[in-house]
């Protein structure tokens, strides 16, 4: 079996098609640039692609062009998920992406969607109450860019009028990861918490955290969210009250995948067997277990 992944050139994946790798499983990654090392470490089975959010079309046309390469695509970015959720699901490229219904996408994608069905949903979120402190976030934004802690009212009555920014409390907490694997239909296959310790836009040191709280408030999410295949829930538990708020949800692969496989729970391989019928049996999760991820520079 030969799967497809994006985001091949950033630092993250390098670990994670090594695992991949060592499991059996044939890889192309593609990226909308390239490195040398990228192209040497996948050779044939690294390609260039155009970005899905600058020229969806364009994108589109690439992957269909490509589609005998691969016999699954598990997408990365949000843009990808964006226009690749606009495809027939009849057609035989949309047959072939591990991805969830458009709605879901929708709501995940736009900060105040998620926030609206939240509230719909009984979900804990932070809101925007008389606290003090406050987190600005853009609507549609991507990892922690344009996200400002902040405690003047002056500065935060703007946002508060656009429809642009969202506004809500500022939590101090433990910031879990929750990654998940879905059948689309309300059901979850597996999930493992990490507990994320040190983060510079991507997890650092994670460490397998198994909080039954916090795994069950993220898989009733991404159930009522139908979400299909991997997905990654972003949950606080505050310092004081111990109570819990759920950030956001990537509906995708996250970007801590290779700690999540390495502590028992590989999202790639759960989600490859339930596509061909096998019974998943869950694995023991690494419980306790530290993962560090380290850079290194190449010439």
């Amino acid at each position: 079996m030969k799967i497809m992944l994006s985001g091949a050139c950033g630092s993250i994946f390098h670990s994670y098609f090594n695992y991949i790798k060592d499991m059996g499983i044939d890889v192309i990654g593609i990226d909308i640039r390239a490195n040398q090392f990228t192209k040497d470490f996948l050779g044939d089975n690294f390609l260039k692609s155009p970005s899905a959010a600058k020229n969806p079309k364009l994108y589109i046309n690439f992957l269909e062009k490509n589609i005998h390469k691969f016999d699954f695509f598990f997408p990365y970015s949000d843009e990808e998920l964006i226009a690749l959720s606009h495809l027939p699901k009849e057609s035989s490229l949309r047959r072939k992406i591990i991805i969830s219904r458009e709605s879901s996408i929708n709501i995940c994608d736009d900060k105040g969607s998620f926030y609206n069905f939240a509230l719909e949903n009984n979900i804990p979120t932070p809101t925007d109450s008389n606290a003090i402190e406050k987190i600005i976030k853009p609507v549609v934004g991507r990892g922690g860019r344009n996200i400002f802690r902040v405690s003047d009212k002056k500065m935060i009555s703007p946002f508060r009028s656009s429809s642009d920014w969202l506004v809500s409390d500022y939590i101090s907490g433990d910031e879990y990861s929750v990654d998940t694997v879905s059948d689309g239909k309300g059901s979850v296959l597996d999930s493992i918490a990490r507990l994320r310790i040190v983060t510079k836009g991507v997890s650092i040191e994670s460490k397998i955290d198994m909080n039954k709280k916090v795994i069950n408030l993220a898989e009733s999410i991404v159930s009522k969210l139908f979400i299909f295949g991997p997905a990654n829930v972003q949950i606080i538990q505050e310092n004081e009250t111990k109570n819990l708020y759920v950030i956001e949800v990537n509906p995708r692969l996250s970007g801590g995948a290779i700690f999540s496989a390495l502590g028992g729970m590989d999202m790639i391989q759960v989600t490859l067997d339930y596509i061909n019928n096998k019974s998943n049996v869950n694995a023991i999760k690494n419980d306790g277990e530290y993962y560090y991820r380290y850079w290194s520079n190449t010439t």
